[in-house]
């Protein structure tokens, strides 16, 4: 009787050992199961994290197609024998080149734009050529001005508005100053007529590198891409830690016997 009792009394430890055993075990997988699900929510974090970001620099590239180098130093180049003042005498000419700012810090209509100018002091015109970006087209214009004042420090030169397909209504006047390197202009409004309502009295431009240009078109761009990432990472920070919680609170399943 006695040792019917030990035996049944060693079953029963081996039955709560085994018991324990599978509980423990039990324990352990659902913990890991845990452990991979907080891995797969921390892996997507990271990478949505990283596409935000990639979308984000894409955004700014889109938004400003060019860099900085595409721009080359401005330059106001008077040839030697435009130096000796004798105008529309020789056979001089003068070449500007740069990309046209606002004078006031502001940016351009059309910000995206390069221009080389070439005048001929013995044919007495300028022709520039100018390149700009229009949303997203590249556009190739020429336009002709008429040489007004010339000497051997500084050349004025004008448009021509009655050479206009349309009736114009602005003039444009450009300074160049040897001495300087600088080419300034500005545009005038002649006309009062319906098209012209938008148009403003004087606007005041500068030649320049386009590095300034460049970077107020970056600073642009990162605001509202910037805007837009932090709502993205706050909303993905938010499902994340949702999803971790979740995770935490589920409960053991029930164990098997």
């Amino acid at each position: 009787m006695a040792a019917l009792v030990v035996e049944k009394c060693a079953t029963n430890r081996k039955d709560v050992l085994a018991i324990e055993v599978l509980t423990l075990s039990n324990r352990a997988i659902s913990m890991l199961k845990k452990i991979l699900k907080i891995s797969l929510v921390v892996i997507s974090f990271i990478f949505f994290s990283i596409a935000g970001f990639i979308h984000y620099a894409i955004w700014i590239d889109t938004k400003v197609p060019l860099k900085t180098i595409s721009f080359s130093q401005t330059n106001v180049f008077f040839s030697e024998n435009s130096k000796i003042k004798m105008p529309f005498k020789m056979d001089a000419f003068v070449i500007l080149s740069g990309a046209w700012d606002n004078d006031d810090g502001s940016l351009l209509e059309n910000p995206l734009q390069y221009s080389n100018v070439k005048c001929s002091i013995k044919e007495r015109s300028c022709t520039e050529h100018r390149a700009r970006i229009y949303y997203n087209s590249l556009v190739l214009e020429d336009e002709d001005y008429v040489i007004t004042k010339y000497d051997k420090d500084i050349i004025v030169y004008e448009s021509i508005p009655e050479r206009m397909p349309a009736p114009a209504c602005a003039k444009y006047i450009y300074t160049a100053h040897s001495q300087t390197n600088t080419a300034y202009g500005v545009r005038k409004k002649i006309s009062e007529a319906e098209h012209c309502r938008d148009v403003d009295d004087e606007l005041k431009i500068r030649l320049t590198d386009g590095k300034r240009i460049i970077h107020q078109l970056k600073e642009d761009a990162a605001f509202g891409a910037k805007m837009y990432l932090t709502f993205f990472i706050i909303l993905i920070s938010i499902f994340s830690i949702y999803f971790i919680l979740k995770i935490f609170r589920s409960k053991q399943p029930p164990l098997e016997t």
